[in-house]
């Protein structure tokens, strides 16, 4: 029975099903549709669209015989066909969740309800089910751990269906419910649990349990995250498991999770909209004029024509019918076919993407990916991408560079150096400096690192934090890849944890994160890069230590303190192990484990940004609290009476580490008393039991306690930017969008980065907002717009977390006028609100945003952009689930958006302009014969040619335009203004639309008139019989004109020819003429013998080709008057193109860059002049640089040789001579470029007075002395 009011509070009774009757059963449905309920549910939500239920409209109409002017098989066949398409895909994609759902529910699982044990089908398990699980199990529903196989009631599971990590995590029991790992006592057990209603948070479960047994006041104990198994999680690791059901079917996370992601509309998608709204207007207003003047005419010339027959006299009923008539004559004004080729072409365009080896990521096996179909016109109109740094821009490999402990830096000797082999540092921890050692224990402690240990013999490299293998390149599942690293992890989860020494609560336990994504190799000569440390277990073998870390900064600081021998090397419940390797008094080594009791661990948040542990080493009553993170957090929590000096000499070090690009964290510690630890975790666990409000709460608690620390010191680590980011940004910059970095990151750190990808030159200038209040902030954005003002310069802004919050909320207007000017903007410290509030920002202002990231701290700004795009990282699948598009690396970006982006907004400016285009110009045909006949309504053509016209002749080959390119690939990477075309809507905006509007009517008026005046009854004579012109032979000679016209319109707008298009646009010519001659031999068709006549009949000929060329002949006019006197860019770059392939002329560039290193890249292969090229159909091969001189130089030639052999060192020496060399030989010496092309057997000297070959910008407009083209 289901639940007939909203819930508050949900309470769940372990084994007493009659009170969780109320509950829903666990039958997971993901179909929208019954067998019974398909055809009603499809058409509704079919005609829920308003140009379906437009379409409908005037199909209805056409059944009326009095008023329809064609057949209704006209609309209702294109229409139904629509329609079908539509309800086939539906039906087939439900069908397929149809076969899902019942492969789910059908699973059978062993129970416990009731004190009864039983085997249930998974949709009969209920809430309060206490649910037996083994090892490889997928749960069936949300489950409360009660009990596991391991002593210590853990348990692995993987969550990769629930957020996309292929790590493992653990999960730990309660102390009170850990020890009922069986069925006798299950049976028994007695329990409520008290938990917020279904909710979507896969992250939070505050929650709590009461049991029978217990018989004091305080009998609640706290529940979390950590003792939940949710729905779809796989159990590893783990013999078995019994968990409690609470939330079952669709109000699991997962369940819950299942919403339809918001659907996106491009933005060529709202200007079809909006045309279609105009094209109505203008159809209601011709619908209106044109009804009055066949009312008119009906009323003064109807009665003189005795053979006209009109069904009835009235008023009214003349001035419904006739315009009714012309509703229906005009109705493709809108096409019915448009929407079906647009998500046709959106989908090849996915295609595209997915099958695109050149954005393939070969070292780790991926591909890019296009998770969303229906916005790929949106990547060419991308105005500002919004990037996350680390694993965004970096590697997120990190590598431990620098630190500063009590004052002293240590790795700043050499440039690459690294203090981890730095002579003081290395003699501070052989002298066992209590300063350095307390520093090194809380990186090897203050972690959520799970040191695995490897066999000698097993040389298995494993990921440090997961596979990037994602299943849609790899046939083989997660759970084959789990089961083959398990055989090499030697990990006994089975150790019992020293519950007597626990001072904290036994609920409490730290996620533990462990990897089982990697391969066997037989040899590996990177297994060193992974961080391995032989230990010995109690039979002496040696084993080999791998770090499992959810964050790569984690690692490399555990790392590091391993490297200076303190080394952490097991992780259980609640103990840490770690092995002490020092030198002793007498100067040797000594291996000595310790044992540390963790209490509490206080976990990093984007929001907390730092991390604690209560740490109690045993054996001992020392109890200390070590805390890691930013800069600005740790300061500020630092002991008042902390030395000046060392304040300030470790805030210098921390500048310094920044400046350089790294990334830094602060360290500290203090001594905690038993009198304080017993008063914070009697707070701890009251804020604990708490389900509304309790992170809040546990908040206000972490933050009194974490206060009064002793400064240890702080690290820097390394993360070296990915491979061509600074050159893919320098591109993009180019191309005239905006970029800016959304960090975590410290102010400094992410100058240094920014200007080592070229966000920021090194010369330029930056503004930073500061302050801490709004009447600060305020003045600091006042006194930079007045700096702005006088330097009249670009400039470049950052702005911090806590300064970006108050601008947002209350000097918003400010802040984007400040922004939107600036070539590009850092935001630093900021969290993923912060992230998706400044995209947010921009995109109300009507830019085009798309946001880039790795990480789940990335998903809302991912989701906030028009495009959001995932980078497949290091830190989970969350980004690339929540994102539009994914790739791999950063560089492929470029291609992404110039090469796809681009082309798919030019082939769909054009595809949707054609359509009306051709729909425009159909019925100007139509309205236009009206005037010859009485404006009665009537159609020019037979129902068969409406019906083709639109469904059959014109729409298949615009298919074939999703080949065409208006520029090579490679000419939009040497010209990246030419995405301006796109990103500015120069393909499809309102004076794009006029003149195909005009180009339509023109031409439609030409068609019409010139049938008019070839085919008079007073002048045409049909030449085999010497009748005079019929309506067939016109509207047939009309129509073939028509089709003649389109062929052509298609093939002038071409400029990319293929094969392909040859064969589909001339070939569907010649099927017009096939299938016309088909149907002239049917005698039951109403074209029988209508072509044979037609056909026959010069003046049909005639008449088509006139009609073309004079229909034609100004847009061919037109087209050659833009291209020499108003050229586009990339007119001027097809040009140039044309003329060098045209003499199969390789094209190769050299430039010299500030550090005179040539970058050499052969951009245009040789063409031969047979093959089908770049060029437009009509496009002429003409010299388009004007006066040339060449001058041959043999490859035999020494210096030739020498260029060629040793261009890099010698072609700069050599500059000066090779000008005075062309010089002398050249008829005109007055040439400020040299160019040198080569063919097989020669070099050419290349002069001339022209602009650089392949560029139009201003900034690279000719060849300066320090460039040159080879």
């Amino acid at each position: 029975m289901r639940r007939k009011k909203k819930e508050t509070l949900r309470r769940v009774f372990a084994n007493n099903s009659e009170s969780n009757d109320r509950y829903i059963n666990n039958k997971v449905t993901n179909s929208k549709y019954h067998w019974w309920s398909f055809l009603p549910i499809n058409l509704w939500e079919q005609f829920g669209r308003f140009m379906n239920q437009y379409f409908l409209i005037i199909a209805t109409l056409q059944l009326w015989t009095e008023i329809a002017p064609v057949d209704p098989k006209t609309i209702w066949g294109p229409l139904s066909f629509i329609f079908l398409l539509s309800a086939i895909k539906s039906g087939l994609d439900d069908l397929n969740r149809h076969r899902v759902d019942k492969k789910a529910n059908e699973r059978i699982f062993h129970v416990i309800r009731d004190g009864e044990p039983r085997d249930v089908m998974s949709k009969n398990i209920r809430v309060g089910d206490i649910i037996y699980l083994k090892e490889n199990m997928e749960s069936p529903c949300d489950l409360v751990l009660l009990s596991s196989s391991n002593k210590d009631g853990s348990c692995y599971i993987q969550t990769a269906n629930l957020d996309g990590e292929t790590d493992l995590k653990t999960r730990v029991a309660l102390k009170g419910t850990r020890v009922l790992n069986s069925q006798g006592l299950l049976s028994q057990f007695k329990a409520l649990i008290e938990c917020k209603p279904p909710n979507p948070e896969i992250y939070l479960f505050d929650s709590r349990l009461k049991m029978e047994t217990n018989d004091t006041d305080e009998d609640f104990l706290s529940l979390s995250v950590k003792q939940t198994i949710f729905q779809g999680v796989h159990l590893k690791n783990t013999k078995f498991i019994y968990g409690l059901s609470v939330y079952t079917g669709n109000e699991t996370k997962l369940g819950m999770n299942k919403l339809p992601p918001e659907s996106k509309w491009t933005k060529i998608d709202r200007q079809i909209n909006n045309m279609t709204i105009v094209i109505f207007c203008i159809q209601f207003l011709l619908v209106l004029s044109l009804g009055a003047l066949g009312s008119l005419w009906k009323s003064k010339e109807g009665k003189k024509k005795f053979y006209l027959y009109y069904p009835r006299d009235e008023e009214w009923y003349q001035f419904l019918i006739i315009p009714l008539r012309f509703l229906l004559l005009i109705s493709l004004m809108i096409p019915i076919s448009v929407k079906v080729t647009l998500d046709i072409c959106k989908s090849l365009y996915a295609l595209f993407i997915n099958w695109d080896l050149k954005m393939w990521d070969y070292d780790n096996n991926i591909g890019a990916y296009a998770n969303n179909t229906s916005i790929s016109e949106d990547l060419g109109q991308i105005e500002y991408i919004f990037s996350d740094k680390t694993g965004t821009l970096t590697e997120n490999i990190m590598e431990f560079k620098k630190c500063s402990i009590a004052g002293i830096s240590y790795g700043n000797k050499h440039k690459h150096s690294s203090a981890l082999k730095d002579p003081r540092l290395c003699k501070a921890i052989k002298n066992q400096q209590p300063e350095v050692i307390l520093f090194f224990l809380n990186l090897a402690l203050n972690n959520t690192i799970v040191p695995i240990k490897i066999k000698n013999k097993d040389r298995i490299a494993v990921n440090s934090s997961f596979s990037q293998e994602d299943s849609r390149y790899d046939d083989i599942s997660v759970e084959e890849n789990s089961k083959k690293i398990d055989i090499a992890i030697d990990y006994d989860s089975n150790d019992d944890s020293d519950d007597d020494v626990n001072v904290g609560s036994d609920e409490d336990e730290i996620l533990l994160k462990l990897d089982h994504s990697g391969e066997t190799k037989k040899k590996d000569k990177n297994l060193d890069s992974l961080n391995e440390h032989q230990v010995k277990n109690e039979s002496g073998k040696q084993k080999k230590i791998i770090y499992k870390a959810s964050s790569p900064d984690e690692e490399a600081l555990v790392k590091a303190a391993s490297t200076m021998g303190i080394e952490f090397v097991e992780r259980e419940t609640k103990t840490l192990t770690l092995i002490f390797n020092l030198h002793d008094a007498k100067g040797g080594r000594n291996k000595i484990k310790r044992q540390y009791e963790l209490i509490k661990t206080l976990n990093f948040t984007s929001d907390r940004k730092r991390m604690s542990v209560l740490i109690k080493e045993i054996g001992t009553q020392e109890i200390y609290l070590f805390i890691k993170g930013a800069d600005d957090e740790i300061f500020k929590r630092l002991d008042p009476q902390t030395d000046e000096a060392l304040l300030e000499k470790t805030k210098n070090d921390v500048e310094n580490f920044a400046r350089k690009g790294l990334r830094t964290l602060l360290f500290g510690y203090r001594a905690v008393t038993g009198k304080e630890l017993k008063r914070f975790l009697k707070e701890y666990k009251t804020a604990n039991n708490e389900i509304e409000g309790r992170e809040r709460e546990l908040e206000k608690i972490f933050h009194k306690f974490e206060q009064n620390f002793h400064l240890l010191g702080a690290t820097a680590i390394e993360d070296k930017l990915q491979d061509q980011v600074p050159e893919t940004i320098r591109i993009l910059r180019e191309a005239g969008i905006k970029i800016w970095m959304l960090t975590g990151d410290k102010y400094s750190t992410s100058l240094q980065i920014s200007k080592a990808c070229n966000l920021i030159p090194h010369n330029g200038i930056v503004y930073k907002i500061e302050g801490g209040e709004q009447i600060a902030v305020e003045k600091c954005i006042k006194v930079i717009f007045q700096k702005i003002a006088v330097n009249q310069q670009n400039y470049y802004l950052f702005i911090g977390g806590k300064t970006l919050e108050i601008a947002l909320n209350s000097l918003k207007s400010k802040l984007i006028k400040l922004c939107i000017n600036a070539n590009s903007v850092i935001c630093c410290r900021t969290t993923p609100q912060q992230k998706s509030k400044v995209v947010k920002m921009i995109k109300d202002l009507k830019k085009m945003t798309l946001a880039i990231g790795d990480g789940g701290n990335d998903v809302t700004m991912i989701q906030t952009a028009h495009i959001g795009v995932g980078i497949v990282g290091k830190e989970g699948l969350q980004a690339v689930r929540a994102s539009d598009y994914s790739i791999s690396r950063f560089k492929f970006l470029l291609r992404l958006m110039l090469v796809h982006g681009r082309y798919s907004y030019y082939r769909t400016a054009f595809i949707v302009q054609y359509s009306f285009y051709k729909a425009i110009f159909f019925c100007v045909i139509q309205i236009i014969y009206n005037f010859w006949s009485g404006f009665s309504g009537i159609s020019f053509f037979n129902s068969m040619s409406v019906m083709t016209y639109n469904g059959i002749f014109t729409a298949f080959p615009i298919f074939f335009y999703l080949h065409d390119k208006d520029v090579s690939e490679e000419l939009i990477y040497l010209n990246p203004q030419l995405y301006l075309d796109s990103s500015k809507g120069r393909f499809f905006n309102k004076k794009t639309l006029f003149w195909w509007f005009v180009r339509a009517v023109y031409q439609g008026a030409i068609t019409m008139l010139f049938l008019a005046f070839i085919f008079k009854d007073r002048d045409y004579l049909y030449a085999m019989d010497g009748s005079g012109a019929d309506q067939a032979l016109i509207s047939m000679t009309g129509f073939t004109a028509v089709l003649l016209l389109q062929t052509f319109t298609l093939a002038l707008e071409t400029k990319h020819w293929t094969l392909y298009n040859h064969l589909i646009i001339w070939g569907f010519l010649i099927f017009y003429y096939l299938s016309s001659l088909l149907a002239n031999s049917l005698p039951n068709f109403e074209m029988y013998y209508a072509m044979f006549r037609t056909f026959s009949d010069p003046i049909h000929w005639l008449a088509c080709l006139l009609i073309n060329v004079v229909a034609q002949l100004p847009v061919v006019i037109a087209k050659y008057w833009s291209s020499q006197y108003t050229p586009t860019r990339a007119d001027l770059i097809r040009e140039k193109e044309v003329y060098y392939r045209s003499n199969g002329l390789p094209i190769n560039i050299a430039h010299k860059s500030k550090k005179k290193n040539l970058i050499y890249s052969k951009i245009i292969p040789s063409y031969n002049s047979s093959d089908f090229g770049n060029n437009g159909i009509f496009d002429p091969i003409r010299d388009c640089f004007g006066k040339r001189d060449f001058k041959r130089m043999n490859k035999k030639d020494p210096l030739t040789r020498l260029i060629k052999d040793n261009i890099e060192n010698e072609l700069l020496k050599k500059h000066n001579e090779l000008h005075s060399i062309t010089q002398t030989n050249s008829k005109n010496s007055s040439f400020n470029h040299l160019k040198i092309v080569e063919t097989d057997d020669d070099y050419y000297f290349l002069s001339g007075n022209s602009q650089s070959m392949f560029s139009t910008s201003s900034t690279s407009s000719s060849f300066q002395d320090n460039e040159m083209m080879i």
